[in-house]
């Protein structure tokens, strides 16, 4: 999914009800919903090699540490 998609989503439900901006925001722990947490920290720019089921992400700091080049890597949003 994109940020435009997740974007088009949230647009399209706060126009069917604007209370839910109102709302606290979870996250699933995994697919299957067997647990819940609270979104705790603004949405961030991260970055990984890979967009997969599971991803491991670096920040555009830990890279440039690292010695590492932002554009040889996927942007990706983070939501926690």
């Amino acid at each position: 999914m994109t940020l435009k998609d997740y974007y088009a989503t949230l647009i399209k439900m706060i126009e069917e009800d604007p209370s839910i901006l109102d709302c606290e925001l979870i996250y699933a722990k995994d697919d299957e919903g067997n647990a819940y947490y609270s979104v705790n920290w603004h949405p961030s720019v991260m970055y990984t090699d890979l967009v997969d089921y599971e991803v491991y992400a670096r920040s555009r700091t830990d890279l440039v540490e690292e010695g590492e080049y932002v554009d040889d890597y996927i942007k990706v949003i983070c939501i926690n």
